[in-house]
């Protein structure tokens, strides 16, 4: 994307491959200046050296985390106003509000896709850009049918699994290794796994260490299906997160008890993206009402009240004048203190005392 261009970004996480494969994201999106951080003493020190306009940071990390980050940011003039986006799987609600209060610019969830990533930095640099004309975002289509891939180096078995879930989910299938590889790292990836162990070339092993090492798959569930049975094999499986073993030769009902209790997990997962953009939608509004009534309603009411005190210095008034313009005066007065205390109430979160409406839970 060309408007990208003029951008310099800082990528922040503590492990060296998913920074360098989240820079590698960005640069696929066209992004001018890419800078990286293990933690955020690291991007602290960079911020003070290097011009940048948008931070992608991990949200655990040693030393300084994305909330230590983004505290030390919103408190220093020079860095306030840089849009943070932090990147996280597990994350409390009450974690998540604190990162709302203090002006997270948005939240992605992982895993995540190419195309949540471009929505969520050209969202932040949207929200700081003058011209926010130039940077559109679209709607993004979570709300489709799940995705199954399945592999398997057997034709037949490959039958079998995809039409036990086709009437269901979505499903996939790879028939080797590095197939099932490029579709788990692909911009759009699946949201499980069935992958088998015993195949030629790559084995399922090596391609659940790998999908480990990329951000569109390090958190797909994985299901081994494999004649293997001894415990060596499950430990080593565990090991390379896999969530379950299924042996063969399959139970159908069995394989779809598990794989249906492992899609509500994933459905569960792409909810939580949809509650924190709702908590953070929420949290601009209530701001933009805040500062609608601080900005938009006082200057003209203030300035209003100004000229009626002018007027009130105007001499050969008469009494019944005088009286409308201490009325003036006192109604003014009275809306200038209305307006600051809503604005006050809005800023502490007490919507509920001016308006009677309870803020929406996300």
């Amino acid at each position: 994307m060309a408007e990208l261009a003029k951008y310099h970004f800082l990528v922040v996480d503590d492990i060296a491959t998913m920074r360098q494969v989240a820079a590698s994201q960005l640069r696929a999106l066209g992004v001018g200046g890419i800078h990286q951080a293990a933690n955020g003493v690291e991007a602290l020190q960079l911020l003070g050296r290097h011009r940048i306009d948008l931070i992608l940071c991990d949200w655990h990390m040693p030393v300084m985390d994305g909330l230590q980050l983004l505290s030390e940011m919103r408190k220093d003039a020079k860095l306030s106003e840089i849009p943070l986006v932090l990147v996280t799987a597990e994350v409390a609600r009450d974690r998540v509000e604190q990162a709302v209060k203090q002006g997270v610019s948005d939240l992605l969830v992982k895993p995540y896709t190419a195309k949540r990533l471009e929505d969520k930095i050209l969202a932040a640099l949207r929200r700081t850009s003058p011209q926010q004309n130039v940077l559109t975002v679209k709607e993004s289509s979570d709300k489709q049918k799940s995705t199954i891939l399945v592999v398997d180096d057997t034709p037949e078995n490959l039958r079998l699994i995809a039409h036990l879930f086709e009437d269901q989910y979505r499903v996939r299938v790879a028939d080797n290794g590095k197939k099932a590889l490029a579709i788990c790292t692909a911009d759009v990836p699946p949201d499980l796994v069935l992958l088998d162990v015993m195949m030629p070339g790559m084995d399922g092993f090596e391609v659940a260490r790998q999908m480990r090492e990329h951000p569109n798959s390090e958190m797909i569930p994985v299901i081994f299906v494999t004649a293997l049975a001894d415990d060596q094999a499950r430990r080593r499986g565990y090991d390379l997160g896999a969530v379950d073993f299924v042996s063969k030769p399959l139970d159908p009902d069995i394989l779809r008890i598990r794989v249906g209790n492992f899609i509500r997990y994933v459905e569960m997962h792409k909810q939580r993206q949809h509650e924190y953009d709702t908590m953070l939608a929420n949290a601009r509004m209530w701001k933009g009402i805040e500062r609608l009534l601080r900005e938009d309603i006082r200057k003209p009411v203030a300035e209003t009240s100004q000229l009626i005190r002018q007027l009130s210095g105007t001499g050969n008034l008469t009494s019944q004048q005088q009286e409308l313009i201490a009325k003036l005066e006192i109604g003014s007065s009275q809306s200038l203190d209305a307006i600051a205390n809503a604005a006050n109430l809005f800023e502490q979160d007490k919507v509920t005392e001016i308006t009677g409406i309870v803020m929406p839970a996300s």
